[in-house]
């Protein structure tokens, strides 16, 4: 055995010596102190519960000397037995009477010692875990559950969220929920959803997977936007498109994202402003519906040349699109066919819904914007249109703090860039929105808005529930969020010699800066606990409990008209292919030809 086993070895046992001395010596003083206090207690017992019978003594000159029978039970007899003689009848009794009472005695002796040992055992255990324990001094900490609530019964409430109840005016300062998938964000989201359809609210959701229109859709109440569901409403995009800035800021920039930092800005900008030339042909030629809208976008790029110089606004576009042959062309017409390929879907599906007019409607009711994930490149930016128009339209209503209008963005990052999210997120307390934003990662909200986006996305979010993380970027992000800690950290070292007087145990405390919740914490939770933190609260340590909710509903009742498989394909191609203009010829005020196109869906029998 070399040398460093003979010091394990050595090191192992005078550390178990310490600790079986340190042991011993704990027990020996407890049950001495323990051993005092349970006699003095027993003695008083005794004399409480003591009958007080008298005993006669005769001393020589005939006399009698009364003595209690009290101290003949507790053996002070022996004080006196040296100065009186005792009866024979008396002594008799009294040892009847020891001898009857002893047990009860040491029985109650034994109790009274076991209790006052254990007791004092637990409270040096948990003085020994209050010394190990850091104490606080600056920085971010944690608060207890019961600590929380008594702050929150100070507060009005409302939201159910996790363990608590938020206060209402937290509602207003906006929500940020992360965990991975199974992690419990969606039945934090699903209960509040129920919570608040169940006190009649107006409620923006957006359902990326399915996971609400099954369970908290209500036909009477609420509605569903799905271009592929038979339930759907119809729209058009002229129902809420009525002046030029709608134009200009919402409609475009809401079917064609920005390029969040990941791509070169060009394919964007120049699709948009090809896609605003048309809108504003199409407004001043009073084409609303969307099959003449889609003939439009889907007519070649010679055309919409033609068409983009009939109007002033659309010749910035006309320039980007000039040579219908180069690859700029190309590349333009594949995104903007890309962004615009749900129109076509939607050809037959003109109707009289507005957006705006819901939000106006004082009716409770839910708005579903529902996504397929077979489908989601195509209803994408349908669906970022719709919220940035409902976010317009909020930032534009007047000052209400009792107002309420509820956005709900499971899945954030499976949308399109919202222009206007960061504003929603800044400006619209005023107006009474509140914003709630789940993601399983917060990679796929940089992926989509860049980091700087991102991060005031983020920090928009007054409160947020951070549950059990998969991703370790996301993990070590919301550690460093979280922020570190500056404590008063426990220390111990142990000193030890040939002779047993030297052994001993040193306790120290030394000031130390850490993170309070290091990354792999997120990632060891265990499913649907998680962090809460509250816009003025410290954070807290809560589960999320689970609540079944019965299925009332399909997720999905596709179209009659409507196969998915060749949606899918539809996409594609929209995503690949130029059109080529065909030998229509437009004058200068002509609209568009439509007797060779029909007058709906385009005839993509061609795709098996």
């Amino acid at each position: 055995m070399d040398n460093k086993h003979h010091i394990q070895a050595f090191k192992g046992f005078e550390t178990w010596i310490s600790f079986l001395q340190m042991n011993l010596k704990m027990f020996k003083w407890i049950l001495f102190v323990s051993g005092l206090f349970s006699a003095g207690v027993t003695l008083l017992i005794i004399f409480n519960l003591g009958d007080w019978n008298f005993y006669f003594f005769k001393i020589p000159d005939d006399r009698f000397w009364r003595i209690s029978g009290w101290c003949l039970e507790n053996m002070w007899w022996g004080l006196i037995n040296n100065t009186m003689t005792v009866f024979q009848p008396a002594w008799d009794i009294f040892w009847q009477e020891l001898f009857q009472l002893l047990p009860f005695y040491l029985t109650i002796f034994f109790i009274i010692l076991t209790a006052i040992s254990v007791f004092t055992l637990h409270y040096f255990r948990n003085r020994s875990m209050k010394q190990e324990e850091d104490k606080y001094i600056d920085g971010a900490k944690f608060i207890s559950l019961y600590k929380l609530l008594k702050l929150l019964n100070e507060k009005k409430t409302s939201i159910p969220i996790a363990d608590i109840k938020t206060p209402v005016d937290d509602e207003t300062k906006h929500f940020f929920i992360v965990g991975r998938t199974g992690s419990g964000k969606t039945q934090t989201l699903k209960r509040v959803v129920a919570h608040l359809q169940t006190i009649g609210s107006k409620i923006i959701l957006y359902d990326n997977k399915g996971d609400y229109i099954p369970t908290n859709y209500n036909k009477e109440r609420d509605i569903i936007f799905n271009p592929i569901d038979e339930r759907s409403t119809r729209w058009t995009i002229f129902n809420d498109c009525t002046s030029k800035l709608d134009i200009e800021q919402v409609i475009c920039h809401g079917m064609i994202p920005g390029s969040g930092g990941s791509r070169d800005p060009f394919w964007a900008n120049a699709s948009r402003e090809v896609f605003r030339g048309i809108l504003y042909y199409c407004y001043r030629n009073k084409i609303y519906s969307n099959a003449n809208i889609w003939d439009v976008l889907s007519s070649g790029a010679s055309k919409i040349v033609k068409i983009l110089n009939t109007i002033p606004e659309g010749r910035t576009g006309r320039e980007m699109i000039l040579d219908s042959s180069s690859k700029q062309t190309q590349g333009i017409m594949a995104m903007l066919l890309q962004y615009t390929a749900i129109l076509e879907l939607m050809a037959t599906e003109d109707g009289g819904f507005s957006i705006r007019k819901w939000l106006h409607d004082p009716k409770p009711g839910t708005l579903f914007l529902v996504n397929h994930s077979k489908s989601k490149d195509v209803l994408k930016p349908i669906l970022t249109l719709l919220l940035e128009m409902a976010s317009h339209e909020v930032l534009s209503m007047p000052d209400d703090y009792q107002r309420r209008i509820y956005f709900f963005l499971d899945e954030f990052g499976s949308l399109n860039n919202m222009s206007s999210i960061i504003e929603l997120l800044t400006r619209a307390r005023s107006k009474g929105a509140s914003v709630w934003i789940g993601t399983q990662e917060i990679g796929q909200i940089e992926k989509v808005y860049g980091k700087e986006s991102r991060q005031s996305i983020v920090n928009g979010c007054a409160s947020k529930l951070i549950l059990s993380i998969a991703e370790p970027e996301t993990a070590k992000y919301f550690s460093d969020a979280i922020g570190q800690t500056e404590v008063l950290e426990s220390g111990e070292s142990m000193s030890m010699g040939p002779s047993d007087v030297r052994d001993g145990l040193t306790f120290t405390r030394s000031s130390k800066t850490k993170p309070l919740v290091l990354p792999s914490v997120f990632q060891q939770f265990p499913d649907m606990e998680g962090i809460l933190k509250l816009s003025n609260y410290d954070y807290c340590k809560v589960k999320v409990p689970y609540v079944f909710y019965p299925v009332l509903n399909q997720y999905l009742e596709i179209r009659n008209d409507m196969l998915l498989e060749n949606l899918i394909k539809k996409v594609d191609i929209y995503k690949k292919t130029v059109e080529k203009a065909d030998d229509v010829v437009f004058g200068a005020d002509e609209r568009i030809k439509k007797s060779d196109k029909p007058s709906g869906r385009l005839d993509m029998s061609f795709i098996n």
